[in-house]
């Protein structure tokens, strides 16, 4: 079956869809909730996407007919919302006009409950340092990626991996506190 898909056949490709789509769909649901964008038509769009992507003659030449094909599809349903989100973000951006009003930080403090300021001042004040300079470089200086991992010493990859666990990691706290 996989080795049919490979070579684009219809019959195999839809059976395929059928056993997939499930398990693809929770991973984006799941995964949209998490970053706040979770909607049927949001969850709809990427869910096509990905599907539209994994189904493309590059992508089913590229896939190893000897493998799984669960993490291949996975791994394009994310690398498909990672681009959707940041379309929707360039999109978003380029709809503010100047006369929008823009929240101070003051403004933005004050409409947070205390219980969750000091909660994510106790997770930032227990970050090791190389948590703590991830933190600082990349979402308090807003460095890019590249920039801030030469200013640490460590790989891109490695900065990466720290966003997301420091994100999970707070996510988590928050939800305890």
């Amino acid at each position: 079956m996989l080795q049919a898909f490979r070579l684009g056949d219809r019959q195999a490709t839809q059976q395929l869809y059928l056993q997939y789509v499930s398990e693809v769909r929770g991973s984006l649901r799941n995964q949209l909730a998490r970053v706040g964008r979770l909607s049927p038509e949001n969850l709809s769009d990427v869910t096509q996407e990905a599907f539209a992507r994994a189904f493309s003659d590059r992508a089913r030449q590229r896939f190893d007919a000897s493998r799984a094909l669960g993490p291949y599809l996975q791994r394009i349903a994310r690398n498909a919302l990672v681009d959707w989100l940041r379309r929707s973000r360039r999109d978003a951006d380029s709809h503010v006009s100047v006369d929008d009003h823009e929240p101070s930080s003051e403004d933005q403090l004050r409409a947070y409950p205390r219980e969750m300021l000091e909660a994510t001042g106790s997770y930032v004040r227990a970050l090791d340092p190389v948590l703590h300079g991830v933190l600082r470089h990349r979402f308090l200086e807003g460095e890019p990626q590249l920039a801030a991992a030469r200013t640490l010493g460590i790989s891109r990859q490695r900065i990466r991996t720290l966003e997301k666990r420091l994100l999970d990691d707070l996510r988590l706290h928050l939800e305890d506190a």
